[in-house]
Protein backbone atom coordinates (compact mmCIF):
# COMPACT_ATOMS: atom_id res chain seq x y z
CA UNK A 1 0.00 0.00 0.00
CA UNK A 2 1.29 3.48 -0.86
CA UNK A 3 0.08 6.55 1.01
CA UNK A 4 1.07 10.19 1.36
CA UNK A 5 2.78 11.03 4.63
CA UNK A 6 3.50 14.70 3.98
CA UNK A 7 3.43 17.15 1.12
CA UNK A 8 1.22 17.41 -1.94
CA UNK A 9 3.54 16.69 -4.84
CA UNK A 10 3.83 20.41 -5.62
CA UNK A 11 7.29 21.82 -4.98
CA UNK A 12 7.88 24.56 -2.44
CA UNK A 13 8.90 25.04 1.17
CA UNK A 14 6.60 24.90 4.16
CA UNK A 15 6.89 23.21 7.55
CA UNK A 16 3.53 21.91 8.66
CA UNK A 17 1.47 18.79 9.19
CA UNK A 18 0.59 16.30 6.48
CA UNK A 19 -0.40 17.86 3.18
CA UNK A 20 0.17 21.41 4.47
CA UNK A 21 3.94 20.74 4.29
CA UNK A 22 5.87 21.28 1.07
CA UNK A 23 9.22 20.00 -0.19
CA UNK A 24 11.48 20.69 -3.14
CA UNK A 25 13.50 17.51 -3.05
CA UNK A 26 14.82 17.29 -6.62
CA UNK A 27 16.44 14.23 -8.16
CA UNK A 28 19.38 14.02 -5.73
CA UNK A 29 17.52 13.90 -2.43
CA UNK A 30 17.48 10.99 -0.03
CA UNK A 31 15.55 9.66 2.96
CA UNK A 32 16.33 7.63 6.06
CA UNK A 33 14.23 6.34 8.95
CA UNK A 34 15.18 6.57 12.63
CA UNK A 35 16.13 3.24 14.24
CA UNK A 36 12.88 3.16 16.22
CA UNK A 37 10.83 3.85 13.07
CA UNK A 38 9.22 7.00 14.49
CA UNK A 39 10.83 9.63 12.25
CA UNK A 40 11.71 10.03 8.59
CA UNK A 41 14.61 12.32 7.70
CA UNK A 42 14.69 14.08 4.34
CA UNK A 43 17.62 15.70 2.53
CA UNK A 44 15.48 18.44 0.91
CA UNK A 45 17.98 19.11 -1.90
CA UNK A 46 16.49 22.10 -3.69
CA UNK A 47 15.37 23.81 -0.46
CA UNK A 48 18.89 23.43 1.01
CA UNK A 49 17.53 21.97 4.25
CA UNK A 50 17.43 18.79 6.33
CA UNK A 51 13.85 18.04 7.36
CA UNK A 52 12.23 15.63 9.81
CA UNK A 53 8.80 14.02 9.57
CA UNK A 54 7.23 12.59 12.72
CA UNK A 55 5.57 9.47 11.31
CA UNK A 56 2.88 9.37 14.02
CA UNK A 57 1.72 12.99 13.81
CA UNK A 58 2.93 13.67 10.22
CA UNK A 59 4.43 16.95 11.45
CA UNK A 60 7.28 18.23 9.26
CA UNK A 61 9.98 20.43 10.79
CA UNK A 62 13.30 21.81 9.58
CA UNK A 63 16.30 20.52 11.54
CA UNK A 64 18.96 22.57 9.78
CA UNK A 65 19.55 24.77 6.79
CA UNK A 66 18.65 28.38 6.09
CA UNK A 67 17.51 27.79 2.52
CA UNK A 68 20.25 29.94 0.97
CA UNK A 69 22.35 27.19 -0.65
CA UNK A 70 25.50 28.10 1.22
CA UNK A 71 27.79 26.31 3.64
CA UNK A 72 27.74 28.21 6.93
CA UNK A 73 28.52 26.93 10.43
CA UNK A 74 25.61 27.35 12.79
CA UNK A 75 22.92 25.58 14.76
CA UNK A 76 19.56 24.58 13.30
CA UNK A 77 18.19 26.99 10.74
CA UNK A 78 21.16 29.32 11.31
CA UNK A 79 23.36 26.75 9.57
CA UNK A 80 23.83 26.82 5.82
CA UNK A 81 23.40 23.57 3.90
CA UNK A 82 24.16 23.51 0.17
CA UNK A 83 22.00 21.07 -1.82
CA UNK A 84 22.11 18.03 0.51
CA UNK A 85 22.13 14.78 -1.44
CA UNK A 86 22.44 12.14 1.26
CA UNK A 87 21.33 11.50 4.77
CA UNK A 88 21.97 8.58 7.10
CA UNK A 89 20.83 8.15 10.68
CA UNK A 90 23.31 6.40 12.96
CA UNK A 91 21.99 3.17 14.52
CA UNK A 92 22.04 4.92 17.91
CA UNK A 93 19.60 7.50 16.54
CA UNK A 94 22.15 10.32 16.26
Amino acid sequence: RVSTIAGTGSSGFEDGTGTSARFNIGDDSSLDVSPDGSKLFVADHDNHRIRQIDLETKKVSTLCGNGQGETVDGVGTSAGVDSPTGIKVHPSGD
